[in-house]
């Protein structure tokens, strides 16, 4: 029986009433009440199904599981598994970062994106990096977003959850609260000796007491933060305007890198924290629809551009010289890549604070005019190889699907590994260091504007490579995936969606195939080991050079589903990949 299996044994049931309390939770009058028809389980259907968790940490994934266990939908398990990750993989993600939530409704076809993407508070200014390093950027308190992923789910919580909002983060308490065995891959990143330096000295408190990191197997117990999310399940708008909103602001005000570094966020900033709820973008490729995420992630605007790009050529037909072993067909992809990344880079940013040509970007000209560049050469040059690249890599992505069918798919980061290394003392849990995601030095001037789509700006939410995506054939759910990786990331679900539609492979051989990332306009994609060495000789001898890295480019965890509707989840095993099934009762 596991930890949060014996609190429902114990008498802690759900109390439903408590749903229709959660509007007053924020202290403000939410986007979506509470009364919503849609927070009522659908018990319609014809059809139920197992619900499913794929997650990229074990005791994440246990912790959505037993809440679908006891009544709760995929956004209670999605709840769940978020505040689990930020206990046990607290290097990825967790309450100090932002979310990017993308939610799928079986009883009417309905889709939505909730943005909780961390915003630059309002004393920004387009040139505060321009002295830094993106190292020194990284480990200060002026790289500190506002955090949106606390809000992000209670919006979500409170239009679609069905147990209360305490219920949903009791695994997370206990996990803190009592501990749990460290995994092997969080205890590999912790005693990376490039990485150490970051931890600031409550980090270093929790982590590496006595100077020692802690190992694999070893219990973590996280006291401070347990008293956290205790206190968040009683009423989450501490977190924006209480006595841990006090402690953020004072956490990211010292400089560590000298004069210059001071975090420049205020309780104010906090306060206006606003989530975005709006519809994902919508694309189609080879007759399936493709729901991604829109601004402030590149990642969606990128994905359907490269895909449409991809579509007009036949990546299947071994006689038309492509094929899964062809050289043809992955420098297609490499270039594809190249020119929208370019794309991304020049034009994409915050479409609440900038115009964005997305719709361009999208179009069938456009991407055909693209896709006209591409030819059987490496092209010598593509614009715009100036812009920053996003430098986080420590995202995480996990997957859900309920016994009515409602999808969650979320993409959720701290940025950096350990975000900036800067724990708030006293109450456990890391701060990002998103605004180093804008443009380290401002390329408005370069471009004759006062401000490109992605240079740093009061209030505006840094650029994101994130792209948590769902796939639909004749309107019902094929695949959803996503992974972490920052720029990379865009590379890693292109690939996975490549395999399963042109070659109609499995998700899971999909998922541990292995991957390249191109990141950027210029040639030099990085591979995994294992490709095919005719692949590679071939791209090598048509110009492209080549870059090699160890195994461990992004980390999908992914739903897919059958042509009768049966669900499946796989899981990566570049991490610590988990996929619990929980049988219809």
């Amino acid at each position: 029986m596991s930890l949060f299996t014996s609190l429902f044994k114990h008498g802690f049931k759900p109390d439903r009433a408590l749903v229709l309390a959660c509007v007053a939770v924020f202290g403000f009058t939410p986007r979506f009440s509470c009364a919503d028809s849609e927070l009522l389980p659908n018990h319609s259907l014809a059809h139920r199904y197992p619900a499913i968790v794929s997650v990229s940490q074990p005791q994440a994934a246990e912790a959505g599981a037993d809440i679908l266990r006891h009544g709760g939908d995929a956004i209670d398990a999605a709840m769940a598994i978020q505040y689990a990750l930020g206990v046990t993989e607290p290097q990825s993600s967790g309450i100090g970062g932002g979310s990017f939530i993308l939610v799928w409704r079986a009883q009417d076809h309905s889709a939505w994106f909730i943005d909780g993407r961390e915003a630059a508070p309002m004393a920004t200014t387009p040139d505060q990096f321009e002295k830094l390093t993106f190292d020194q950027a990284s480990m200060t308190g002026l790289s500190v977003g506002v955090p949106g992923t606390v809000a992000a789910f209670q919006v979500a919580h409170t239009r679609w959850g069905n147990l209360p909002f305490s219920e949903d983060l009791q695994p997370a308490i206990v996990l803190a609260d009592q501990g749990f065995p460290l995994g092997k891959y969080v205890s590999k990143m912790l005693a990376d000796k490039k990485f150490q330096p970051r931890l600031n000295e409550a980090a270093r408190a929790v982590f590496m007491p006595e100077g020692r990191p802690i190992e694999a197997g070893e219990i973590l117990v996280q006291k401070d933060l347990a008293r956290t999310l205790k206190l968040l399940a009683d009423n989450p708008a501490q977190f924006y305007r209480g006595e841990i909103a006090q402690a953020i602001i004072e956490a990211q005000q010292p400089s560590r890198v000298g004069p210059g570094g001071e975090g420049r966020m205020q309780i104010q900033d906090l306060l206006r924290y606003e989530v975005r709820v709006r519809k994902p973008l919508e694309g189609q490729y080879r007759g399936y629809k493709v729901l991604t995420v829109p601004s402030p992630s590149a990642g969606g605007t990128t994905l359907l551009e490269t895909l449409g790009m991809l579509e007009r050529f036949p990546l299947s037909d071994q006689k038309a010289g492509y094929g899964e072993v062809s050289p043809r067909t992955w420098h297609t992809l490499i270039e594809a890549l190249r020119l929208a990344s370019a794309d991304r880079l020049r034009y994409l940013g915050d479409d609440k604070q900038s115009v964005l040509p997305t719709e361009k970007l999208v179009s069938g000209t456009y991407v055909k005019s693209r896709a006209a560049l591409i030819t059987d050469q490496v092209l010598k040059e593509v614009s715009y190889d100036s812009f920053e690249q996003e430098k986080g890599r420590n995202t995480t992505h996990f997957s859900v699907v309920d016994h009515e069918g409602n999808i969650v798919l979320v993409t959720s980061t701290i940025d950096y590994i350990w975000g900036t290394g800067m724990m708030v003392p006293g109450w456990g849990f890391f701060l990002n260091n998103e605004l180093t995601d804008f443009n380290l030095k401002p390329e408005g001037p370069k471009l004759g504007m006062e401000l490109a789509p992605n240079d740093a700006a009061p209030g505006r939410r840094p650029r994101s490579s994130m792209a948590p995506t769902l796939l639909l054939k004749n309107d019902l759910p094929f695949e959803g995936l996503g992974s972490p990786g920052s720029a990379s990331i865009i590379s890693t679900v292109l690939q996975t969606i490549v395999r399963t539609v042109d070659f109609a492979q499995p998700l899971k051989s999909a998922v541990e195939a292995p991957r390249f990332a191109q990141t950027s306009p210029r040639d030099e994609p990085s591979f995994e080991p294992g490709w095919h060495s005719d692949v590679l000789d071939g791209l090598s001898k048509v110009g492209h050079s080549l870059k090699y890295e160890g195994r461990g480019m992004g980390s999908v965890q992914g739903l897919e589903w059958s042509p009768k509707g049966q669900p499946h989840g796989v899981a990566d095993s570049r991490r610590d990949g988990t996929v619990i099934e929980v049988a219809v009762q």
